[in-house]
C-alpha cells in the first residue's frame, strides 16, 4: 500500500478514535446521562398512561402500574452496568484503532541501496562470513544469497587494505 493511502487510513482511524473519545466523554457526563434517563422514563410513563387511560378494569390498571414501576426499577438498576459495558466496548474499539494506526505507520524509514549505514551493515555481515581466502562459503539450502555487489565491494575494500599493508 502506498504511503499516501496509509496516511489516509491512519487519519480516518484517528478521526474514529476521536469520535470514540467524545462518546466516552458523553458517557462520563452525569448531566447527559441524567437527561437520557429522564427522557427514557418520560417516554415509558407516557406509554403506560396511554394504556391505563382507556382501561376501566381497576385490577388490570393496578397490574399495569405495578409492572411499569418494576420495569422502571429494573431500568434504573441496570443503567450503570449498561454505561460501564458501553465504556469497556468503546475502550476496546479505541485500542484496536490505535493498534491499526501503529501498524499503518512504518517503524523506520526504508534504507536506500546507497545509504552508508546499509552498506556498513551488509559489509559487516558479509565480512563475518568470508573464509581465509576472502571468498564466500557455500550457503545453506533456503538461505538468501548476499548481493553480489556488496560481496564484490567488500572484496575490493579488503584487497585495497592488503595492498596498502604490503606497500607500508
Amino acid at each position: 500500500m502506498s504511503t499516501k493511502k496509509l496516511q489516509d487510513v491512519s487519519e480516518n482511524i484517528r478521526e474514529r478514535s476521536a469520535s470514540i473519545d467524545r462518546h466516552i466523554e458523553w458517557l462520563n457526563s452525569a448531566d447527559e446521562q441524567y437527561k437520557l434517563t429522564v427522557s427514557g422514563i418520560n417516554e415509558f410513563v407516557e406509554r403506560v398512561f396511554t394504556q391505563v387511560s382507556g382501561n376501566t378494569d381497576a385490577v388490570a390498571v393496578n397490574q399495569l402500574l405495578v409492572d411499569a414501576i418494576l420495569e422502571i426499577q429494573r431500568y434504573l438498576d441496570a443503567r450503570p452496568e449498561t454505561i460501564q459495558n458501553d465504556k469497556i466496548a468503546l475502550a476496546a474499539q479505541k485500542a484496536a484503532f490505535e493498534e491499526c494506526v501503529a501498524l499503518c505507520q512504518p517503524d523506520e524509514e526504508p534504507k536506500s541501496a546507497g545509504s552508508p549505514s546499509g552498506e556498513k551493515d551488509a559489509f559487516a555481515r558479509i565480512k563475518d562470513r568470508l573464509d581465509q581466502d576472502g571468498k564466500m562459503p557455500s550457503r545453506k539450502m533456503g538461505e538468501r544469497p548476499e548481493k553480489l555487489k556488496d560481496v564484490r565491494g567488500l572484496q575490493e575494500q579488503m584487497m585495497g587494505e592488503d595492498i596498502l599493508e604490503e606497500d607500508i
